[in-house]
């Protein structure tokens, strides 16, 4: 038979507006195009590409990889793209629930970079082991960086929808997953680890999950974040509300512990590929801690 030819074309619109307070100034309204983003699948045979484009402020590339299905449990890729470390990276955007990953998974993920790596599927176990390119989190951008490695290894129920925040817009049943993940590279010749576990639950229109991360340098003390998040949609389909409360630990953005939680009320038009959203965050994760946000959201995917 001729290899199976075939191009998915996939867009993201999200815009926001809302206000921030701080006790010490005034109030500060924005409105902006959030994303807009054009993803281009093409397939040929065992092979499938994906290009991702940011055109909401200027047209950057995002991913730029291709995936090659060995077998029916192997699947080995190469490009830029998604770090597959933490749940929450493996989210995509559309269906993660309050429209932002948490703050902790930002800090403390290895996020995109550009590497390869490969992925085993059989029954409840799906893994992942890569090597990424040795771009430096932010906060140690003049160090000398090694490239990192990863691995990670995910246990699920046979209902388990492990990359979703919105479940019953997908199933009745009820699932779990839990994962960790480590990694490994080397800033200014000393050793940089990382370390996660995650855990999510879902029946019905009910959902959970947790996740915490570290990081681990000699000589510096252990810095650490997480996040806890539950979900229940009030009418099936149609109305949920999601709470998150993300702990950011001492030494991270400054001495203190922070605490930032959050709700959010989001309406479903079609799915999770449009929606309005409106959302309260107290406790800025990278500013002060006075900082309030209060958000209203647009989503539309196809």
């Amino acid at each position: 038979d001729p290899p199976r030819i075939d191009v998915e074309v996939h867009g993201l619109l999200q815009v926001r507006t809302g206000m921030i307070t701080r006790e010490d100034a005034p109030p500060l309204g924005f409105a902006r195009l959030e994303r807009a983003r054009i993803m281009v699948n093409p397939v040929i045979g065992i092979f499938r590409g994906m290009l991702q484009l940011e055109i909401a402020n200027g047209v950057s590339m995002i991913d730029a990889r291709v995936d090659a299905t060995l077998t029916p449990w192997l699947v080995v890729a190469a490009g830029q793209g998604i770090v597959p470390y933490s749940r929450s990276w493996n989210t995509p955007v559309p269906v993660v629930a309050t429209g932002d990953r948490s703050h902790p998974n930002n800090l403390f993920s290895p996020g995109r970079r550009v590497g390869a790596y490969a992925q085993l599927h059989g029954g409840p176990v799906t893994a992942w082991v890569g090597a990424y390119d040795a771009t430096p989190p932010a906060d140690l951008a003049g160090d000398v960086h090694a490239p990192l490695g990863i691995a990670r290894i995910q246990l699920s129920t046979s209902d388990a929808l492990p990359h979703t925040e919105i479940p019953s817009l997908r199933s009745t049943d009820a699932g779990a997953t839990v994962g960790a993940a480590f990694g490994a590279e080397s800033a200014a010749g000393e050793p940089l680890l990382r370390a996660t576990v995650d855990a999510a639950f879902h029946v019905g229109g009910f959902s959970a999950q947790a996740e915490a991360f570290t990081v681990a340098q000699p000589d510096v003390p252990a810095r650490w974040g997480g996040s806890v998040q539950v979900g229940q949609f009030m009418v099936p389909q149609r109305f949920a509300v999601h709470g998150r409360l993300a702990a950011i630990g001492p030494d991270v953005v400054d001495e203190n512990l922070r605490l930032v939680p959050e709700v959010a009320f989001t309406g479903y038009v079609y799915g999770s590929n449009a929606y309005l959203q409106l959302r309260a965050r107290m406790g800025a994760p990278g500013g002060a801690q006075d900082t309030t946000e209060v958000m209203l959201r647009g989503q539309l995917a196809f």
